[in-house]
C-alpha cells in the first residue's frame, strides 16, 4: 500500500469522508474560528494569502508539512470517485467517494492521477 493522504480543504464544517486516507483542512485559517480540523496555519505556510490563492493554501500547506508519498486535493464538496454517475444526495455521493484500497489499485498502473 501507498502512503497517500488528500486533504479535503474547507472553510467550514461539513460532512468528511471517513477513510483515514483524507484530512479535512481548514483553508484559510490565519485569524478564523476553529473548526477543529487540521489548519492550514501552522508549519510552514501562506494561510494568510487564501483571499487569492483560495485552496491553494492548502496545498502548498501539505507541499511543505506532509511527508506522504502521494498528496492530493479536494474541495470540500467535491470528491474524486470510481463512478461515473452524477450524484446529488449527500448520502449516495458519500457511498462512492474514492477508498484508500481503490486510489492504491489506480497507482498500480499510474504515478498521477
Amino acid at each position: 500500500m501507498k502512503d497517500i493522504k488528500i486533504i479535503v480543504a474547507t472553510h467550514k464544517n461539513y460532512k468528511m469522508p471517513k477513510d483515514n486516507m483524507y484530512i479535512p483542512l481548514h483553508v484559510g485559517a490565519e485569524n478564523k474560528k476553529d473548526l477543529g480540523y487540521t489548519k492550514d496555519c501552522v508549519g510552514e505556510n501562506i494561510s494568510d494569502k487564501n483571499p487569492n490563492y483560495c485552496e491553494l493554501t492548502g496545498l502548498y500547506w501539505a507541499w511543505k508539512n506532509l511527508k506522504n508519498d502521494y498528496i492530493g486535493l479536494v474541495h470540500y464538496r467535491r470528491h474524486f470517485s470510481m463512478s461515473n454517475k452524477r450524484m446529488k444526495e449527500e448520502e449516495i455521493k458519500f457511498s462512492s467517494i474514492l477508498s484508500s484500497k481503490e486510489i492504491n489499485n489506480v497507482l498500480e498502473n499510474a504515478n498521477v492521477i
